[in-house]
């Protein structure tokens, strides 16, 4: 698997997030939309960390400054996972309260502001 491929991929998760972002209304659905545009750019983060660093590089010298730089991408990607789950958790809670008290989930039925 190349960096071409992985980059493809991410672009192609980019978009469906993007278009469903745009395109639907429901909130549990524009979640889900939001999760495939982090996931993209996770994947865009570890590729790029992985095909940037040569293996003879790191075989030369083992030090602390070269561990991290291998595993930047993947620690980037931990944060931006652990970022969006506790979005996700926090979005979900008030789509559960939205629910409760106005029987709809949909964004269009959510933008108006009553006393």
């Amino acid at each position: 698997m190349t960096l071409e491929i992985i980059l493809i991929f991410s672009a192609a998760l980019l978009s469906i997030g993007i278009f469903g972002l745009l395109t639907r209304k429901n909130i549990v659905i524009t979640l889900m939309s939001l999760e495939l545009i982090f996931n993209s750019v996770v994947l865009a983060a570890v590729g790029f960390t992985r095909y940037s660093i040569h293996e003879d590089f790191i075989l030369q010298s083992l030090s602390s400054e070269n561990i991290f730089n291998v595993l930047s991408g993947n620690i980037l990607g931990l944060f931006i996972i652990s970022v969006a789950a506790g979005e996700t958790a926090l979005a979900l809670a008030l789509v559960l309260a939205l629910g409760k008290f106005k029987s709809t989930i949909e964004l269009s039925d959510l933008s108006e502001m009553k006393n």
